[in-house]
């Protein structure tokens, strides 16, 4: 079996426990706040960030994405790892320069597959979690790349949000983008695609009655697919997580695997603390 380092970013929002039981590496992104930058899972956490929001209505955080030195520090350290090939699984380029400072980046000696994920957060971890069971399951390197290539933009995510103050302050609404100044004060269902586009659902829903519409969507969409994988996500307040997961208990089940996780700090700047979602990533054989 081939020996294949799996590298990403912080934006696939995955849990710490996961990477370090798969050794994947991540390069971090940064938050901006007042002109001070702290490093994504080392220098700063969600609960800092939900502090300062609560503290100050006003307060918008801003994200960086990692400089090509960084990836250059990520590669050197799986070539001196021994890792002769590797894998990295990005944001996708149109939301972020992530993707392009890890192209950019000094390889130390690696061949690095470059897989652009499609998207972002929890639909950018899928694609990770689908590539690190094709390394567990001895899959080629280039079997492993053609294979991920072949499911980037099966993913799908439904999300609801508190507020869409911080995705707006952020320019990432996209095409919800010019019904965004009627709707910051609702709180709607957005679906995301493996394109990294956001679509509204539902213009306003209560806490209470999101995971109705939730469920209602993935069990829809999950109808008859054989082969899938499930994430569940939140902020720092995760009180519906254990609903929405009891409600798709079945669904979970018949799933490849159903990681839960939370919003990194990058990803919390946009999302805000109350946010959550569900997202899948259909399996194309």
């Amino acid at each position: 079996m081939e020996k294949i380092a799996l590298i990403t970013d912080s934006g696939a929002d995955l849990s710490e426990e996961f990477i370090k039981e798969n050794n994947i590496y991540v390069a971090n992104l940064y938050v901006v706040i007042d002109d001070q930058f702290y490093e994504d899972r080392v220098a700063i956490n969600p609960a800092d960030l939900n502090k300062k929001n609560n503290e100050n209505s006003k307060f918008t955080a801003k994200t960086t994405s990692p400089s090509p030195a960084d990836f250059s520090e990520v590669f050197k350290k799986v070539a001196n790892d021994g890792f002769k090939k590797a894998i990295y699984v990005g944001l996708n380029p149109k939301l972020s320069s992530t993707f392009s400072n890890a192209e950019l980046a000094e390889k130390h000696g690696l061949e690095i597959a470059m897989v652009n994920s499609g998207s972002v957060t929890l639909l950018e971890g899928l694609i990770v979690i689908y590539a690190n069971d094709l390394i567990k399951e001895g899959f080629t390197f280039e079997k492993i790349v053609e294979k991920l290539n072949k499911n980037v933009g099966n993913q799908k995510a439904y999300v609801w949000f508190d507020t869409l103050k911080y995705l707006k302050a952020g320019g990432r609404l996209g095409k919800v983008a010019k019904r965004a100044s009627s709707i910051l004060n609702f709180k709607p269902v957005l679906s995301l695609d493996g394109q990294g586009d956001f679509d509204l659902i539902k213009l306003k829903v209560k806490k209470e009655k999101s995971c109705d519409i939730i469920e209602e969507k993935i069990r829809e969409d999950l109808a008859n697919v054989k082969k899938y994988y499930m994430t569940y996500i939140s902020g720092t307040e995760r009180s519906l997580l254990k609903d929405i997961k009891n409600r798709l208990e079945d669904i979970e089940e018949n799933a490849e695997s159903a990681l839960t996780s939370q919003f990194g700090s990058a990803i919390s700047a946009h999302a805000g603390s109350k946010a959550y979602s569900v997202g899948y990533l259909k399996i194309i054989e």
